[in-house]
């Protein structure tokens, strides 16, 4: 027991003494874009097999944030981004978002520092390592709402094959950069040397070691030299070629050369980190039910909503009619001391409005929120709403501009509480300049057919309309 626990322990002060290993996998396919982590500038550009067709996309709640280790799903739908120190961004191929929260995410998983990944298990669940007490390997699904800890050594740069093994990046006993697989209980050493990459069969390794770019096959002890001075490999889907940045390390021209041999081919695009999407069958998008130990639907007019709660927490995910895209909207790690229900939902396509209500044992705290989908952008967020508390919002409309208007009726059962037969009803509105303003009460059944325009908010009162115009 002591010599294997000395090489663990050896093992685990060399990776905590620096982490700056990268790791990939691809997955078997047609090749689709490249997604490169660039050399100036924020979000990522994709680029064509071909070097054709380069444009960025941009991840993050406001403007074209830094990003690291883009990561693309197994099946091509998503690219996963590392936002600051823990957030994690999953994007379509169109820029626009699955998820982009506020940082935090990583954090909440319990990865409190020295992050490596994002990476992709075959199955569709994120990969990362990180130091939690001990060193763990996470698996998480892309909403966040379950994952599980593994404690591993080592879990600098995981990666998962298309055949289930999980590769990981560690230190020998020399003191050398090593590889190893991390599938079972026991770490199996591989080759010498760092930033792996698994190839779609998942038999053979891109790897670099001083400083070059090789590639060997599984079981085998002769690696074969493919490209000099040359770091960050990555395999493309059909197997066939190998995508790596020239230069020993840090930034460079992206370059593409064939497995068989033959020179390098430049793409036309600077950068130090890549993953090769596979290429998706084009076919019209349906809006998949999301993960979790138990999730409700609630379909509005505009799209649908979805409550999910799993072991560690709770989210509230959106799709527009039209869009067909799963859009995450928040994710609440489950705390023990209370819960958070969404509702009502309304849509505006770009912009979402809810109500948030966290419950405990003290009472509620309810929030109206306005959010923009695609971007993951609050544009306004309201706490202790409705005005006068001890209401329960029934109705909500929202507009483009972000203008949300409300009915509200009284909380039933509330101790203490006596109706007042004037106000058992409200009217209000929260306009785009983040003003709120009760609009009208009444009995019960004397408010409804609450609407709203660019201009406008329009309600009946005993069956007379009602307007109230907006600035």
């Amino acid at each position: 027991m002591a010599p294997r626990f000395a090489a663990l322990t050896l093992l685990l002060i060399a990776l905590l003494a620096g982490r700056a290993e990268t790791a990939s996998a691809t997955f078997p396919g047609a090749n689709g874009l490249l997604a490169v982590e660039p050399a100036h500038g924020g979000g990522v550009l994709l680029v064509g097999a071909d070097g054709r067709r380069a444009h960025r996309i941009c991840a993050g709640l406001t403007g074209c944030p830094r990003v690291l280790h883009p990561a693309w799903s197994p099946d091509g739908r998503l690219l996963a981004v590392r936002r600051g120190a823990h957030g994690l961004d999953l994007l379509y191929p169109d820029g626009s978002c699955y998820r982009c929260l506020r940082a935090g995410f990583l954090y909440r998983a319990g990865l409190s520092s020295g992050v490596e990944g994002p990476a992709w298990s075959p199955a569709g669940r994120l990969l990362l390592g990180g130091i939690y007490e001990r060193e763990v390997l996470v698996s998480i699904d892309p909403d966040g709402v379950t994952f599980s800890r593994r404690r591993v050594h080592p879990t600098a740069a995981p990666a998962g094959s298309a055949t289930g093994k999980i590769l990981a990046v560690g230190r020998d006993r020399a003191g050398f950069s090593r590889l190893y697989e991390i599938s079972g209980r026991r770490p199996r050493a591989l080759v010498r040397g760092g930033q792996p990459s698994w190839s779609p069969d998942g038999r053979s390794l891109a790897y670099v070691r001083a400083g070059s770019v090789y590639v060997v096959r599984l079981g085998s002890r002769r690696p074969r030299l493919l490209a000099r001075r040359a770091h960050a490999p990555v395999w493309s889907p059909d197997g066939r070629s190998v995508a790596y940045v020239a230069g020993s390390r840090g930034v460079g021209p992206v370059m593409r050369v064939r497995t068989d041999g033959g020179g390098g081919r430049a793409l036309g695009v600077r950068g130090s980190r890549l993953d090769w999407q596979v290429r998706r069958v084009r076919r019209r998008e349906t809006c998949q039910r999301p993960r979790g130990d138990d999730v409700t639907a609630d379909g509005v007019p505009g799209g649908t909503a979805f409550q999910a709660f799993g072991g560690a927490s709770e989210s509230l995910l959106v799709c527009f009619v039209g869009d067909e895209m799963l859009r995450q909207l928040d994710l609440i790690p489950i705390d023990g001391y209370g819960y958070d229900y969404y509702g009502p939902v309304a849509f505006a396509r770009p912009l979402v409005a809810y109500v948030d209500t966290y419950s405990n044992r003290v009472g509620d705290a309810t929030s109206l929120v306005v959010q923009d989908a695609r971007r993951g952008r609050v544009l306004t967020r309201e706490y202790d709403f409705p005005l006068g508390g001890g209401f329960l919002v029934d109705r909500l409309v929202v507009n483009r501009h972000g203008d949300a208007g409300w009915r509200s009726g009284p909380l039933p059962s509330v101790p203490g509480r006596r109706p007042s037969p004037d106000t058992d009803q409200r009217i209000g509105v929260r306009d785009r300049a983040g003003d709120s303003r009760i609009l009208d009460r009444g009995p019960a059944g004397s408010l409804d057919d609450l609407r709203i325009s660019a201009h406008s908010v329009t309600w009946t009162h005993d069956g007379e309309p009602r307007v109230e115009e907006l600035r």
